[in-house]
């Protein structure tokens, strides 16, 4: 039994047409982390600790425009940065909230300020739930990259057979 497949995103739409609304939100997505880390980087004065906090998204960015343009032309291998970057995201949207868990107890005796306890108990619950959702995108955004990735190996296949079949005829 291999992945999961799917022959329609969100249970109605073209996977083709899925596919590339997909990796557009999640370019937009991006576009958003890419602001916010320019706001960081003019607004805290460190420019040297906080100028890689643009690039990822950025890099993500590149990612989803090939996977987008794999998309358009039916390319099966150009899709493979974009299943490998995906994947690397699901992990570290994983393990976000295990580290940040992680070192609210080791720093959780630290606190004496009741209030700041829970403000960071806070921040930390909203923190997971935002990692939770963005697993679930990551997670459906993968099975349609690779339900596409298949599709258009299949569909190369059949024309590469079509090909030779014909030439045979000739």
């Amino acid at each position: 039994m291999g992945f999961p497949l799917v022959q329609y995103c969100c249970c109605c739409i073209n996977l083709k047409i899925g596919a590339i609304i997909s990796a557009m939100i999640t370019i937009m997505w991006n576009l958003l982390e890419v602001g916010s880390g320019i706001a960081i980087i003019v607004r805290s004065d460190l420019y040297s600790s906080y100028g890689y906090v643009a690039i990822i998204p950025m890099f993500s960015i590149a990612i989803f425009l090939l996977f987008i343009f794999a998309v358009v032309k039916e390319k099966p291998l150009l899709i493979i940065p974009s299943l490998v970057w995906t994947a690397i995201c699901i992990l570290f949207h994983i393990l976000t909230p295990i580290v940040l868990v992680i070192l609210r107890m080791t720093f959780d005796f630290k606190i004496k300020d009741p209030l700041w306890a829970v403000q960071i108990k806070t921040i930390l619950i909203i923190a997971c739930v935002i990692q939770f959702i963005l697993v679930v995108w990551h997670a459906y955004f993968w099975i349609i990259q690779f339900s596409s990735h298949e599709l258009f190996k299949k569909s190369n296949k059949s024309d590469e057979n079509d090909i030779s079949d014909n030439d045979m005829v000739i």
